[in-house]
């Protein structure tokens, strides 16, 4: 099957609000799991608020990363031609779920970690990647 993209038909002011509202959702989701999160964890309050270098790594390596994950998603959605918030919802479900979620299911049953901190860490991208394919299924 041939497949190619036109990278001058990506729309990347879409890509960079999709990226953006991403990110933002993750400050929002652990604002809201920020307390189970750290009791499967282990961390605490000052652990986690990180300080400095190590807090700003850890945005600047978020913020690529979601640049990243969205460029890619919009591909994906030249690639099968979505179009719209179904096809757009779908397309970032099946990512998130598919390819993200299933990845990581491994690792975190073979590192014995609970199946609450798995629905917190890996439902974030998986929401993330549905909003994100929203974004780009509607604003091509």
């Amino acid at each position: 099957i041939p497949m190619s993209v036109d990278f001058g038909d990506i729309n990347y002011l879409a890509v960079i609000v999709a990226a953006v509202a991403s990110f933002a959702l993750g400050a929002g989701w652990y604002g809201v799991f920020a307390k189970p999160w750290m009791e499967e964890t282990g961390m605490t309050p000052e652990m986690a608020s990180g300080k400095g270098a190590a807090a700003a790594r850890g945005y600047v390596t978020a913020g690529v990363s979601w640049v990243i994950a969205a460029l890619a998603l919009s591909m994906l959605v030249q690639l099968t031609g979505a179009d719209g918030v179904v096809d757009g919802l779908w397309l970032g479900l099946i990512v998130g779920i598919g390819l993200v979620a299933a990845s990581q299911a491994p690792h975190f049953s073979f590192e014995v970690k609970s199946l609450r901190l798995f629905m917190i860490d890996e439902g974030y991208p998986v929401t993330a990647l549905a909003i994100a394919g929203i974004i780009l299924g509607v604003w091509q």
